[in-house]
């Protein structure tokens, strides 16, 4: 998608006022040109430069971007312009020269370059799914065929010969403009949202200035040759045809200093009503069927045009129904995807929540919260099934002289050493390491009596001496130690997990006692 415009230069905003002055010059010889042909050859020399100048900026944005997603629709326009310009000097040739014979050429040339800005827009790739391609298809039959019944109905059919055309040729001629009018019409509002989103705010609000100011101008020249003829028509038909090639200078000049950008992620949404346009083509269709009615005729082609559009319109609005099904099923699983994940990433939170605010940040085993929460759960299950349990309180000797000496960094490491120590030391998953504060640990082992957690003690120290952590400022070795306190109990209403603390509090008391680097089993507490 283009970035949002900075604006013009100096150098766009005089080429844009040189183009507008010489189109408004044109236009104002355009009420005399059929009666004046030096007028005429006045007009050729005043806006076809104009046009000219708005080709080669056209050709010179086509150039910057061809390689881009919009190069497609620029090349086209640019071909566009260049078959109005052929278009604006085969009706100068046909006035100044007498030659009315080549007014057909001109009229080709120009209905050609409408058809060309048509199919630029249609190609432009989809960045939205607001109307599907179907749909689209189908709205811009229903705008060109009502347009066209009404246009038959309504101007070609009461007078069916115009300009010296032969019957056919001027039928055909006079009902290409306003279908090709209201395709062109149809197509920017259908791609508005998927597609122009290409161009940028600046380039696609120019592209849609362009084909209004067509399709006004265009509505004038059927009005002047059809209703009422009147210079000032004329006049404002070629205002309007001036404005619409300007607001093509405007997009041409966006794109020559702006560089086009990838499709933007394709949008989700339900296919859009029936587009005003093909609403009113219908809309005068069933009128003009109503004043048939009531002058008590009947138009075959006309009811046959009528009927084709209401079977267009039926199947436009089936196939908008099924889209828009298919959308809300595809939304609704989108959404069902998005709260299971949503519901994933929450649960998935809230364990490491509670992972963490269980969990000692330091060492990475559990914290006194987890202890004191396990500890309940064990006494809990040892009542039950009258099973004893260990406690091991651990304290890290001369762990103040091991700070001092190292730094508290190094402190920090050697307690998470001695946490990993611990980790392999307790092989059952029942089992509970945790930090109990500073540099005490406790070990929680169910169904395990005395001497099996004299075992688990003796197995930690021999373990930690292993591991031959340097401490040279211990009193005990030159390595890290732990003194451990055991106490054992049967959980029971008559003893309490505060007595089980105590005692192996005590336990541990006596092994620094003894020397450390030691194990010291409580007396089992009463049950």
């Amino acid at each position: 998608m283009l970035p949002d415009d900075a604006g013009p230069s100096a150098t766009e905003r005089r080429t844009q006022l040189l183009v507008a002055v010489l189109l408004g010059l044109g236009a104002l010889s355009a009420p005399l040109m059929a009666n004046a042909r030096g007028l005429a050859v006045a007009a050729a020399a005043i806006d076809v430069p104009a046009r000219l100048l708005v080709t080669w900026v056209m050709s010179a944005a086509w150039q910057r971007h061809r390689q881009t997603p919009v190069g497609g629709l620029l090349l086209l326009l640019a071909g566009s312009v260049l078959l109005d310009l052929l278009s604006a000097l085969l009706f100068r040739t046909a006035v100044i020269g007498g030659y009315p014979g080549v007014l057909p050429f001109g009229d080709v040339a120009q209905l050609l370059a409408y058809v060309l800005v048509i199919v630029g827009v249609l190609l432009l790739p989809r960045t939205s799914q607001w109307r599907s391609p179907a749909t689209t298809a189908l709205d811009i039959a229903v705008a060109v065929g009502g347009f066209g019944l009404v246009v038959w109905f309504y101007l070609i059919r009461p007078a069916p010969q115009y300009g010296g055309y032969g019957v056919w040729l001027g039928a055909v001629t006079e009902i290409a403009y306003p279908v090709l009018d209201a395709a062109m019409l149809i197509s920017v509002l259908a791609r508005f949202r998927g597609g122009l989103a290409l161009l940028g705010p600046v380039a696609r609000r120019a592209l849609v200035l362009a084909v209004i100011a067509t399709f006004i101008g265009d509505g004038f020249i059927g009005v002047s040759f059809y209703v009422v003829r009147q210079p000032w028509m004329a006049y404002t038909t070629a205002l309007c045809h001036g404005a619409g090639l300007l607001a093509l200078l405007w997009l041409a000049q966006t794109f020559r200093r702006t560089a086009a950008g990838l499709p933007p992620a394709a949008l989700a949404g339900t296919d859009s009503p029936l587009p005003p346009v093909s609403a009113a083509a219908l809309t005068v269709a069933v009128i003009a069927m109503g004043q048939e009615a009531v002058a008590g005729r009947t138009n075959v082609t006309l009811v046959a045009g009528a009927a084709g559009l209401a079977l267009l319109l039926v199947i436009r609005q089936l196939l908008g129904v099924r889209a828009n099904n298919q959308w809300l099923r595809e939304r609704e699983r989108q959404l069902d995807a998005e709260v299971r994940a949503r519901t994933r990433e929450l649960a998935d939170a809230n364990a490491q929540l509670a992972q963490l605010a269980t969990m000692d940040a330091l060492t990475g085993v559990a914290n006194r919260r987890r202890f004191d929460e396990v500890l309940a759960e064990m006494w809990s299950s040892g009542e039950r099934a009258a099973q004893p349990l260990a406690l091991l309180m651990l304290d890290v000797d001369a762990f103040k002289a091991y700070n001092d000496s190292y730094g508290h960094a190094a402190g920090d490491n050697t307690l998470r050493a001695v946490a990993a120590v611990l980790r392999g030391a307790v092989r059952r998953p029942t089992d509970l390491v945790a930090r109990y504060g500073g540099e005490e640990f406790v070990v929680l082992s169910a169904h395990t009596g005395a001497e099996g957690a004299r075992q688990i003690g003796e197995s930690i120290c021999a373990n930690l001496l292993a591991a031959a952590l340097p401490h040279r400022a211990s009193p005990v070795d030159p390595h890290v130690t732990v003194s451990i306190g055991v106490a054992v109990c049967l959980p029971s209403r008559a003893a309490t997990s505060a007595a089980l603390c105590a005692a192996a509090d005590a336990a541990l008391y006596e092994a620094k006692r003894q020397g450390r680097n030691r194990v010291v089993v409580a007396p089992e507490l009463p049950a």
